[in-house]
């Protein structure tokens, strides 16, 4: 075995020893729960979020309660309830206290309100009294009334005459009347089926009737499916079933024919009104749809372009004409007792947004709707330097004994021609149209066709022309003959300032010049290097 030297056995004890100092504190501090060792209580009082404390020591001098006025102390350890001024003694305090720590325990009390008692007796309609039929409840001091939820021993198979408040006034016995509950000595069960046997969806009912019944009255229905009628009313024979199909149809409503059409101008909101409600009967020729000057309620920055049906989108121009017949089928079947349909307009307005993109629809008025005449020319925009307007009309569009000479636009009050064929800048129809485009920049500009007498075979022609817009004669002013494999050309008359003829499109730009004399540079360049590297080799 190896021996230790003096030093390590001198450094063993003095850490044995330093240990055995360190250890002594911790034991003399360490906190006591045993109850034996008890020397102080702490009792508690709390109330309405208060507390107050009270200590009791062995052999000293007894604390009291604090006063508990309108209630008691009660404590949840067992300790008898305390209404105050009581002493609390050691003996007594110490049977009940707990969770000693440091030889101190501790009691909790907390405030109660004080209470009455009120005693219910249960009795009949009549007034008598039924056997073991009482209740006690508990009240908050100097109640004159309680809810009869508070009732939690109403007589089995009896019910409540009345629910709600019940008076007590300073009474402390209060009598309450019940009645035999009802049973339903049978229940039936009733589904709603069509005449063609077919069951209506979530269409049932449950009905009760006495016992052994075999029939019931078709007045006892009451939840006959909405829009439906019984077939027949009388008894309904169930015999001792518990289940019965009852035969239902729709309820004719009487026909009522459309005799008006009542129009609702608003904006999109359905509720801010811009015009007074216009009427179509079916004796009106047409009705003019509102134009801007006749709108309200516009912000400065609002323009009016046009209309959409709320019943189908349908896009409407301002001022454009509608009649009855165009209109009664949108109508279709809402049509109230008095023969009267609603359509809202919703306004389309603009917020100034640029034009962008233009539509030209060629259109014939007929009996006061618009039939298209020729096919429209699509996405003309200002990146376009005109438009050719077309002389091309669909076939049968041409009158007998007509011909098309030229295309006449109306906007409210003003009207401006244009010849067949004319080349029409994307400035002048956006200074005609004064504005009404859509909140996108798209506009509509819609042309009725003019049309001249044919000349007859004996050389003699009608001096006059026609136009669906009733102003012919200004559409042709000047009219040139050239040979009979020549087009007559008719010019308009005078076209707006800003109005420029130009050649038509052929698919050629500006830039074709350009690029042409490009070319011929750079061939010459070509021609002069060829013509220099041949000399080089013959010298």
């Amino acid at each position: 075995m190896q021996k230790t030297n003096f030093k390590t056995r001198l450094l063993a004890l003095l850490t044995a020893a330093f240990m055995i100092v360190m250890c002594v504190p911790f034991a003399a501090f360490a906190a006591t729960t045993n109850p034996a060792e008890r020397e102080k209580i702490v009792v508690n009082f709390a109330k309405d979020g208060n507390a107050t404390s009270c200590e009791v020591v062995e052999n000293g001098i007894s604390p009291t309660a604090p006063e508990a006025t309108g209630g008691k102390w009660v404590s949840d350890s067992g300790a008898p309830e305390l209404t105050g001024g009581e002493s609390l003694t050691w003996t007594e305090m110490n049977r009940w206290a707990a969770g000693d720590n440091d030889k101190t325990a501790y009691i909790s009390y907390e405030f109660k309100p004080a209470t009455k008692l009120v005693y219910v007796s249960y009795i009949l309609e009549s007034g008598e009294p039924l056997a073991n039929a009482t209740e006690q409840i508990e009240l908050e001091n100097g109640a004159t009334t309680f809810s009869s939820s508070l009732l939690k021993k109403v007589p089995a198979g009896y019910e409540l005459c009345e629910t709600g408040d019940v008076n007590i006034g300073t009474s402390d016995t209060v009598n309450v009347k019940v009645r035999e509950i009802k049973k339903p000595a049978k229940v039936v069960y009733v589904s709603y089926i069509l005449e063609s046997g077919e069951p209506l969806a979530n269409a049932t009912e449950q009905i009760e009737l006495e016992n052994g019944a075999t029939t019931f009255s078709t007045s006892l229905l009451k939840k006959v499916p909405a829009g439906y009628e019984l077939c027949e009313t009388g008894d309904v024979y169930i015999g001792t079933n518990d289940t019965v199909n009852v035969k239902v149809r729709e309820v004719k409503k009487p026909e009522v024919s459309l005799t008006k059409i009542k129009m609702i101008f608003t904006k999109a909101d359905g509720a801010t009104s811009v015009f007074a409600t216009g009427e179509l009967t079916a004796a009106s020729e047409w009705y003019v749809l509102p134009d801007a000057a006749g709108v309200i309620n516009l912000t400065a920055s609002e323009k009016l372009t046009g209309w959409t049906l709320f019943q189908n989108g349908a896009k409407y121009a301002a001022g454009e004409k509608v009649t009855f017949e165009s209109l009664k089928e949108l109508a279709g079947k809402n049509v109230d007792k008095d023969g009267v349909a609603y359509l809202n307009f919703y306004a389309d307005l603009k917020t100034d947004v640029e034009l962008k993109n233009i539509t030209i629809k060629y259109v014939e008025d007929k009996d006061g709707a618009q039939e298209d005449v020729a096919a429209p020319q699509n996405n003309f925009t200002a990146k376009d330097e005109f438009t050719i307007l077309t002389d091309n009309l669909y076939d049968g569009k041409v009158p007998a004994g007509k011909k098309l000479i030229g295309w006449q636009y109306k906007n409210g009050g003003n009207t401006t021609n244009f010849v067949k064929g004319e080349h029409v800048k994307f400035d002048t129809l956006k200074a005609l149209l004064n504005g009404n485009w859509d909140n996108e920049g798209n506009a509509w500009v819609t042309l009725t066709p003019v049309f001249q007498d044919v000349k007859s075979d004996n050389g003699n022609s009608s001096s006059g022309s026609s136009s669906n817009s009733s102003s012919s004669a200004s559409s042709a002013s000047n009219t040139t003959n050239t040979s009979a494999s020549q087009k007559q050309v008719v010019k308009a008359a005078a076209a707006p300032a800003n109005t420029t003829k130009v050649l038509p499109k052929t698919g050629a730009t500006n830039a074709a010049p350009l690029i042409g004399g490009s070319l011929a540079v750079v061939a010459l360049l070509m021609g002069y290097g060829v013509y220099g590297l041949v000399l080089r080799k013959k010298d």
